[in-house]
Formats: structure tokens, C-alpha cells, sequence
């Protein structure tokens, strides 16, 4: 693309953003095009070349069929801007169907060890029942079919219950999100400059092109650069977190004080005033009018919503976040011992270390990660204790019958009926140490907290 080349209208990806030879007389592309991404990437980075290359502010909207003074036709073909630059919405995340939040829950720490616990208290409760009932006749089998799993089941339930109330709380209160946010959105106003007539419309009809007046208090529903105003400060905290104002000045005053010599490199100069307004700050003082340059999902804040709203793998963006941490990682897994053994030996020494290692409930952390901490403590503790208890039984069971005077063979299945019923005692202890009722008293206080709210 020359320095006397037009620019094209359509979907070119932006080149580079070399500054234009001093000498070059008249407007000029230098590989900066006229398209959603290379408007939205002159706001962004406060590429005042951009503007210079295509002749000023007042030039750029004649490109984007804008009277600098009249606005747009109010007979233009909108259809065709938002086709080309796109349209001034984002659509709003899709509400989570039902039984993906069922699965979801299935992921719960607690949860998982109440199903698990009820497992096996239902096929150990059949099964001893099932024993009992051979040797012990009809009268112990009706008992045993009665009772034995009552447990198991009882959990199960509890365990349906907490998933659906949770799952229909979540979908209840993202419907009404939506709701809400679409209510906000419909309350929108904007005033634009059409024919020379000034007009109020819905932020989703503005279209790249429009001129738009701003005053005190307004929030940007788009991208701009200012083309006539003065005494214009905006709040950029929403977006940068900085509460310091920052001035902002017409196209035509930049031009005039920074000068084509200066790199892109310095365009982010603190003490320079640029005429790039950026979407979803806050005017606060000042009146303007400002060119529309870049909408929807091509705006600042678009891609920031955007971006807020797709999936991130955690271990990638950690990785990309401290490259530095990754790569000693790799190094260090690099550098440890390949012998099998002393690989089993620290595994489970790792293994050990971490059963043993008990949560701190005090740190920071959500409800719901401190009630999942509890679980896995009390769970650790339920294991040792249900361990503890099945050692001493069998202990105590074989000092008795296989020691001293009396000592005797070993009978068969007799014993191991025996066996299996210090085993069932001590998973009975671990089943209770589980507290089925926790998540169904947290989750109804949610629910009950959100609807209040």
C-alpha cells in the first residue's frame, strides 16, 4: 500500500502504523485502514497519526459519510454501517440450562462424599442383611430388607434435594439478571445529530458515522473522537481504575500541537491532551460533539465484556500470567530424581503429608470453598477415626480367639462374617461424621437471602 493509495472500505486487517514521512503533502493511508478494526485500534492506542494520515477529524467523517456539522443523512443506509462496522450491542450471556447446573453441582466436594458414603452404606446394609438373612430366617430378612439400606437412600434423597434447590436457585436468579439488565438497557437515551436535526435514539441504533452530542453526566455508549467541544473531562475509572479526570481536546487542536515526527511510542503521554473518547466513561464537565468510530464488540468496553464473558482454561492464563513461574516449574520437574521408587516413595509421602493437613477456615476465601474445606477436614477425620476404630475391633477380636489358653482355628466364614461387621461399624462412623443436612441448610439460606433480596 503506497503513501498516494486510497484506503480500502472493507474487511482489511490493519498493517502496520508507521508515522508518515514529514514531507508528504496531503491526506495519506500509511498503512493505517479504514475498517471496525482499525478505527477501534486508533481509539485504543491514541493513534493521532491515524487521524493525520486521512486529513483530520472533520475528513475522517466525510470518509465515514458524516457531515462534521450536519451528522448523517437520516436517509443513509444504516443496514449497511452496521453490516460493515457492526452493530452497538453485545448480546448478553446465555442463561445456563438446567441440567448443566444439576452437573455443576455434581462437582460439589461435599455432595460427592454424601453419594459415595450412601453407596456403600446401601450395598453393605444389603449385603450383611442378605447374610443375616440366611442363617437368621424370615423374621431377620423382612428386618433386614426394611432397614439395612433406609440409610443410604435417606442420603440420596437429601443429596437430589440440594442439587434441585440449588440448580433452581441459580436459573432463577440468572433469568432475573437478564431481566434486569435488559429493563436498564431499554431506559437508554442518546442524542445524535441527523440532517442537522438533533434526535433521541436507543444507544443500539448508533451506527459508525453518527455524530453524537455529549454533555455532563453522560456515560459513552461507544467509541469516539471529538470534533467540536470544549472543557471536556472524562472519568475513566471504569475502565483503567484511575480517578484522576482526563482532559480532552478537538481533533483539529491535537493535530495542531503534536507533531508528525513523534513516534506512536509517545502518544501515551500523560501530559498530552488527545481527542479519543473512550465507551462507558463518564463525561464530567464540558459539552461535545464527538464522531461514532467504533461500536458493539469493536468498542473498548466491548471487548472488555467480551472478553469477561468467554471461557478461560485457569492453568493457561496462570501460565501466561507468570511465565516465569511455569518455566521453574519445568525446571524443577526437570530436575527431580527419575528412579521409580523414589518417585512412589514421594508421592506418597506427598500423599500423606496432604491427608494430614488440615484447611484453615479462618483465611479468606467464598462460603461455598470454606464449607467445601470443612467437608474434606471432617472427611479426613471420619477416615482416621473409622480406621482407628476397625484396627483396634479386629485387634482386640484376634487377641481373644487366637491367643492364650483358649486359642482355636481359624472357623471360615464365620470369621469373616466377624471381620465384615467391625468393617461395617467403621464405615457406619464415617458415614455419620458426613453432615448430610449442611448442604441443604446453606443452600435454603440462599435461596431464601436471594429471593428477600
Amino acid at each position: 500500500m503506497g503513501g498516494d493509495d486510497q484506503p480500502p472500505q472493507g474487511g482489511a486487517v490493519i498493517a502496520t502504523h508507521s508515522p508518515p514521512a514529514a514531507g508528504d503533502a496531503g491526506p495519506s493511508t500509511e498503512g493505517y485502514v479504514i475498517n471496525s478494526t482499525g478505527l477501534a485500534n486508533m481509539v485504543k492506542d491514541n493513534q493521532i497519526q491515524f487521524l493525520r494520515a486521512y486529513g483530520g477529524g472533520e475528513e475522517l467523517a466525510k470518509r465515514l459519510k458524516c457531515d462534521p456539522n450536519k451528522g448523517q443523512s437520516k436517509n443513509a443506509d444504516f443496514a449497511a454501517a452496521q453490516a460493515e462496522y457492526g452493530r452497538n450491542y453485545i448480546d448478553p450471556p446465555t442463561v445456563t440450562p438446567y441440567l448443566v447446573l444439576i452437573w455443576e453441582g455434581l462437582h460439589d466436594v461435599t455432595l460427592l462424599m454424601l453419594i459415595a458414603s450412601a453407596v456403600v452404606s446401601i450395598v453393605l446394609g444389603l449385603a450383611v442383611g442378605h447374610d443375616e438373612s440366611v442363617g437368621g430366617g424370615e423374621e431377620s430378612s423382612e428386618e433386614s430388607s426394611s432397614a439395612e439400606w433406609l440409610e443410604g437412600v435417606a442420603i440420596l434423597v437429601t443429596v437430589a434435594l440440594v442439587l434441585n434447590v440449588q440448580a433452581m436457585t441459580d436459573w432463577s436468579k440468572s433469568r432475573q439478571f437478564r431481566k434486569q439488565q435488559l429493563e436498564l438497557e431499554d431506559n437508554k437515551f442518546v442524542q445524535v445529530i441527523r440532517d442537522g436535526e438533533d434526535l433521541t435514539i436507543h444507544p443500539r441504533d448508533l451506527v459508525v458515522g453518527d455524530l453524537m452530542r455529549i454533555a455532563v453526566g453522560d456515560i459513552l455508549p461507544a467509541d469516539a473522537v471529538m470534533l467540536h467541544g470544549s472543557e471536556i473531562k472524562m472519568d475513566e475509572s471504569a475502565l483503567t481504575g484511575e480517578s484522576t479526570l482526563i482532559p480532552k481536546c478537538t481533533a483539529a487542536k491535537a493535530l495542531a500541537y503534536i507533531s508528525p515526527e513523534e513516534a506512536p511510542a509517545d502518544m501515551h503521554d500523560g501530559e498530552k491532551e488527545f481527542p479519543f473518547l473512550l465507551s462507558g466513561t463518564s463525561v464530567m464537565s464540558g459539552t461535545a460533539k464527538v464522531l461514532v468510530v467504533a461500536v458493539g464488540e469493536h468498542s473498548l468496553q466491548g471487548r472488555i465484556l467480551a472478553l469477561a464473558t468467554k471461557e478461560n482454561n485457569g492453568e493457561i492464563v496462570a501460565a501466561m500470567d507468570h511465565p516465569d513461574e511455569a518455566k521453574g516449574d519445568k525446571e524443577e520437574e526437570a530436575t527431580k530424581p527419575k528412579n521409580p521408587v523414589s518417585k512412589c516413595c514421594g508421592a506418597f509421602m506427598r500423599g500423606v503429608r496432604g491427608f494430614f493437613t488440615f484447611g484453615n477456615l479462618d483465611a479468606g476465601g467464598t462460603l461455598v470453598e470454606k464449607l467445601d474445606q470443612m467437608a474434606i477436614d471432617i472427611g479426613k477425620a471420619g477416615v482416621t477415626v473409622a480406621v482407628i476404630t476397625f484396627t483396634v475391633m479386629v485387634v482386640r477380636w484376634c487377641v481373644i480367639e487366637f491367643t492364650g489358653e483358649n486359642a482355636r482355628a481359624w472357623a471360615g466364614v464365620s470369621d469373616v462374617e466377624v471381620l465384615l461387621e467391625s468393617f461395617v461399624t467403621a464405615v457406619t462412623i464415617l458415614v455419620v461424621a458426613i453432615p448430610e443436612g449442611l448442604p441443604l441448610a446453606v443452600t435454603l439460606s440462599l435461596a431464601i437471602s436471594m429471593r428477600r433480596m
